[in-house]
């Protein structure tokens, strides 16, 4: 499923 990597995505690239 690609909603758990979209989610481990935007954490990503909110913490930058």
């Amino acid at each position: 499923m690609a909603e758990r990597f979209w989610l481990e995505s935007e954490k990503a690239r909110r913490a930058q």
